[in-house]
């Protein structure tokens, strides 16, 4: 029986907040950071925009995030980047941050730009910014970057340097030139030509790109057209649906009900595709319900699906009834689809809740159904009040399944009381699946005592399969003293008369029993291979099926076989790490050849010795001055021990890695632990931290700010008075200056961590350059004096 997924599906949003929550510095992690902000579009940017000017963000994820500008060069980037550079203290990501403002070539970037450079009075920023505007200035009559503009596609290059001069310059003798492309230029001078329009708020304007959507959407719907004519309509349709809906959501002409209204037009008629989908997604208003109904009544799931996400990426609460009705959706993936962003909104799980308590079954039905499908936690007490009271079946056994998709160890006990052979079929199955989905001992050794309870052949291989689950392996033996309960409830299913068929479900679902006595793989070796006889004389006999329990038969004997040599291949592993060389290369190799011994598929790992090379491997990795590779080893040998207690000085390995080996060693170690993802990059919560403070005023505003927040602080005035407080008792986190009366303190906050004296660092200093220590992943954030000392607090509380 496979476990079922235990973590809530997730929306597209959540997903790319996930990949900014993990991001890391490769080529897979851009690539996955790209494909995200693709699936949330332009909505995405908030995120984005929120990490540019967090303290806490990684340097390697801000020049990221400002990478993805070239490919997703929307027009909507400029307030956020312009926001971002207006307090970015790194002169390397204010550069790149400020040509990548420069490249979106509208009005808006060109007014930032000026903007940035009065206020910032840098000598070294304005070099920069100077760099970018002069770019900008005219040189050459307007006609001679109009002509520059309508080259577009067949001179690229030309085209954006003059697109980026007339958005700096623009005035109404623009006008008319750019609206004529529109109608006349190739794909890149519309799409220049439509961003530079963004500068003209007049009701003329908006008017005349409405009336050209129209013109458009008549052309893809003319059937006289040939295919090619069609498409090329459609393709201006996204560009100018995408281009009114920026003009809508800035407040400019011609008005969001008019836009709306042809784009409906368009949406009908399939014209402009997934771009003009997206476009009404964003301009769509709670509520509209005659938008809603259209969008509902899309004849495409597949569209159905894109829209509801286009919507839910909003995450505006208002949708929720909109949502709800999208539930009862005929198809399940685009019901689904609406279930799981109802759930995201602060009004979706009360709406649920109200369906669950209505008197009408549908609705009661539906509410159990969007619980089980976002396996929503907070519904598991309410679903088991509920079987505790209805009596009707069909129901009972649909918040059975509910709690199963949820897994709700909690339920196990009245899942249990209700599991008998009084029940209809479908309950029996439905209870014993979700007892054997939770895993745990009490659910699956209680499936094992209701078993005698049970009579129907399809429960009793169902129920056979479910009570291992909750011991995978030989680390998490099955209980010895169960194993006459065990044979018992697999005779039964043996059995023709009684197991009626299910014999062959039984000896496959055997091959997951897990258990440290040899006799029992004998016993079932035996048992199966008289089986094997009898079943070759079968007329329904075939070669895959001989094949399978010959196989099943081949286990248990290889089982067998090893538990005999237990004793003997524990000798040689606990002599192995015990006799590991003091150092070097003989050390690493000792090490590598336990790691390959902890691989052989033949091995048997007992709990006991298990935990003792765990915690030999914790005490190896706490101690400093390691090699790299010595380093790996640990790590890939802690991973395959399973054991919990390794999780967080793995973790640290992987946080502290600066080496792509290490950190890969360290990331599968975790896996191999069972961590997700995003459990991996989750740092330990920071308790203890050492204040490095010259000024002892700035030291007392920040002592009294971290205290009322339940930290444990001590503070020190510089870094020899530092040094011997970290000596006598390591702290999670390091506030410090970069400079004091020594020079700069890089070399010695270095060595502090390496020591592991200190786990973080966050620098509060004057000095604007940082040296290789900016790049350093211990590092959390900088703040650039003078700041308010909550700014500390967004850094230590940032995800």
């Amino acid at each position: 029986m496979n476990a079922p997924e235990r973590n809530p599906p997730l929306t597209p949003m959540e997903k790319f907040r996930g990949l900014l929550s993990a991001f890391e510095d490769s080529e897979a992690g851009r690539e996955g950071l790209a494909r995200g902000l693709q699936q949330v579009g332009p909505q995405g940017l908030g995120e984005l925009g929120a990490r540019l000017t967090r303290p806490g963000t990684p340097r390697t994820l801000k020049k990221a995030i400002l990478a993805l500008v070239s490919t997703f060069d929307w027009p909507e980037w400029g307030p956020l980047l312009a926001t971002a550079m207006q307090s970015e203290q790194d002169l390397g990501i204010f550069d790149q941050g400020i040509a990548a403002l420069a490249s979106l070539g509208t009005q808006d970037s060109a007014k930032a730009l000026d903007h940035l450079s009065g206020s910032l009075g840098e000598a070294q920023r304005q070099l920069i910014l100077q760099r970018e505007r002069s770019r900008l200035a005219m040189h050459q009559p307007l006609e001679f970057y109009l002509a520059r503009l309508l080259e577009g596609s067949g001179n690229p290059k030309s085209a954006r340097q003059a697109a980026g001069v007339l958005a700096a310059n623009l005035d109404d003798r623009c006008l008319e030139p750019l609206l004529a492309a529109l109608r006349k230029g190739n794909p890149l001078t519309r799409n220049l030509s439509l961003r530079l329009l963004d500068a003209f708020g007049s009701a003329e304007v908006g008017a005349a790109l409405l009336e050209r959507l129209d013109q458009l959407r008549q052309s893809f719907e003319d059937a006289s057209l040939g295919q090619g004519e069609r498409d090329q309509a459609s393709i201006q349709v996204a560009e100018l649906a995408e281009a009114l809906a920026r003009r809508c959501l800035g407040g400019l002409p011609p008005g969001r009900d008019r836009v709306v209204a042809v784009f409906l037009g368009c949406f009908r008629s399939r014209a402009g595709g997934s771009a003009l989908q997206g476009a009404l997604a964003r301009l769509v208003e709670p509520g509209d319900q005659e938008t809603q109904g259209e969008i509902l009544a899309d004849p495409d799931p597949r569209s159905r699906i894109r829209t509801l996400n286009a919507i839910g990426v909003r995450e505006e609460d208002g949708f929720a009834p909109f949502f709800l009705k999208a539930v009862e959706d005929p198809f399940l993936d685009v019901a689904h689809t609406a279930m799981h962003h109802l759930d995201r909104l602060p009004s979706g799980f009360g709406m649920i809740m109200d369906l669950f308590h209505s008197p009408q079954a549908d609705r009661v039905r539906r509410a159990i159904q969007v619980f089980g499908e976002n396996r929503s936690r907070a519904a598991a007490e309410n679903l088991m009040a509920f079987l505790a009271q209805e009596t009707r079946d069909e129901l009972l056994q649909e918040a059975v399944e509910a709690l199963g998709a949820i897994v709700h160890p909690p339920a196990a006990g009245p899942l249990l009381e209700m599991l008998h052979d009084g029940k209809p079929l479908n309950l029996q199955l439905a209870l014993t699946r979700a007892l054997g989905g939770m895993a745990t001992p009490e659910a699956c050794l209680g499936l094992l005592d209701r078993a005698p309870r049970l009579k129907i052949p399809q429960v009793l291989g169902l129920a056979l399969e479910g009570v291992f689950t909750a011991f995978p392996s030989f680390a998490r033996p099955f209980p010895l003293d169960r194993i006459p309960d065990l044979l018992g409830l697999a005779e039964r299913c043996f059995d023709e008369r009684e197991g009626e068929g299910q014999r062959l479900r039984a000896i496959f679902a055997l091959q997951d029993l897990f258990v440290l006595d040899r006799a029992v793989y004998e016993r079932l070796k035996d048992r199966v291979s008289d089986f094997l006889s009898e079943l070759r004389t079968s007329p329904s006999w075939d070669r895959e099926l001989n094949d399978k329990v010959a196989g099943a038969i081949k286990e248990f004997g290889r089982r067998a076989l090893n538990l005999s040599r237990l004793e003997d291949r524990e000798r040689s592993l606990v002599g192995a790490f015990k006799k590991l060389p003091a150092g070097g290369q003989t050390r690493v190799d000792g090490l590598l050849q336990l790691r390959d011994a902890l691989l052989d598929p033949e091995l048997i790992l007992r709990k006991e010795l298990a935990g003792e090379l765990a915690r030999f491997i914790r005490s190896e990795l706490e101690a400093p001055g390691k090699e790299w590779r010595e380093t790996a080893r640990l790590c890939e040998i802690g991973g395959l021990t399973g054991e919990a207690l390794l999780v967080e000085p793995i973790r640290e390995v992987f946080i502290r890695a600066t080496g792509l080996g290490l950190r890969a060693a360290a990331k599968e170690a975790l896996l191999r632990l069972g961590l997700s993802e995003g459990e991996i990059h989750t740092r330990a919560p920071i308790k203890s931290i050492l204040l490095l403070e010259p000024s002892g005023f700035f030291r007392k505003r920040l002592l009294g700010v971290l205290e009322g927040r339940g930290f444990r602080v001590a503070q020190a005035g510089d870094r020899q008075e530092a040094e011997l407080a970290l000596r006598n008792e390591p702290v999670d986190l390091l506030v410090s200056e970069f400079l004091d009366a020594s020079g700069e303190m890089g070399g010695w906050l270095e060595e502090q961590w390496r020591t592991r004296r200190i786990r973080d660092l966050v620098l509060a200093t004057t000095a604007r350059s940082l040296g290789p220590l900016g790049e350093a992943p211990w590092l959390l954030g900088v703040l650039f004096k003078p700041f308010q000392a909550e700014r500390l607090l967004e850094i230590l509380e940032s995800p």
